[in-house]
């Protein structure tokens, strides 16, 4: 950010001494002052950042650069904000290309993303930030100004990324657990056996009349002829349904029906004996 910034070429010189004889620069600064501030955040935060930093270098000494940016300002408050400095428009040392590029990357896809508009105010100074260091980059003999606007843009571009990061979804909710129950008989019968009296005063422990319908469900097992276990299947869920009304169970909240041999927990042959198929299911329909 010294004088020094300005001796780049011969051209430069000469402009340089131009300067020199008209009264050392400021003329872009002063018409980027006086131009009307423009409308939006994102441009407002351009148009002033690039004033400070076109007298940051005025201060300095280095005309040449004051008016980079004085003449940035000025466009964007002519209705032409440019984007992000290339990296073609810098003499840049080869070892801090690749950094210099990256940021660049990281910079130009917020701005694509729409952070202009989303989150104004760091978008423009990350931009502000990034044309700083490319220039104190450029001259690389002010390490002290080249952290400043390095950081400078890295704080910038964590407060745009943060923002333009996807809110994560809210997770579906986790539906609870259908309680499923299962009452067993003994052979040919349609009595509840002392296990399956236990069963069925923990199915009315845990669900009440407010809890949903249940539904019931009778089977039987192969061993004997299809329609006679049909039949044997329906008394068998009319047991069930008969207790759980005992215990308090509304008879309105209560659905039964049976399927016979036509559902089995262990398939077997047809006229086979299997206990785990003498059976009623309870669930909430």
């Amino acid at each position: 950010m010294t004088g020094l910034g300005i001796l780049r070429s011969p051209s430069a010189i000469a402009l340089l001494g131009a300067f020199a004889v008209t009264g050392c620069g400021g003329y872009q600064l002063d018409q980027a002052r006086l131009a009307a501030s423009p409308d939006g955040a994102f441009d407002s935060g351009l148009r002033d950042g690039y004033i400070d930093l076109s007298q940051r270098e005025f201060n300095e000494g280095d005309y040449l650069d004051s008016d980079v940016f004085a003449d940035r300002a000025l466009a964007v408050s002519g209705g032409s904000a440019p984007g992000p400095e290339e990296l073609a428009a810098r003499q840049l040392p080869e070892d801090q290309v690749s950094a210099l590029s990256d940021a660049r990357n990281r910079l130009v896809a917020a701005l694509d993303n729409g952070a202009a508009s989303k989150v104004p105010a760091p978008a423009a100074r990350a931009q502000v930030m990034f044309d700083c260091w490319m220039q104190e980059q450029e001259e690389n003999f002010q390490p002290d100004d080249i952290s400043r606007c390095r950081n400078g843009f890295d704080l910038a571009m964590s407060d745009v990324e943060a923002a333009m990061r996807p809110v994560a979804a809210a997770p579906e909710p986790v539906a609870e657990p259908t309680k499923f129950y299962t009452i067993f008989f003994d052979l040919d019968s349609d009595k509840l056996n002392p296990i399956g009296s236990r069963v069925v005063e923990e199915i009315a422990t845990d669900w009440n009349a407010g809890e949903g319908n249940l539904k019931l469900v009778g089977h039987a097992d192969a061993s004997g002829g299809a329609d006679y276990n049909q039949a044997l299947s329906e008394r068998r869920a009319k047991a069930v349904r008969a207790a759980l009304q005992d215990l308090g169970l509304a008879e309105n909240k209560l659905a039964d029906t049976g399927v016979g041999e036509t559902d089995l927990l262990v398939p077997t042959a047809d006229g086979a004996f299997e206990p785990k198929n003498r059976r009623v299911t309870v669930t909430v329909e």
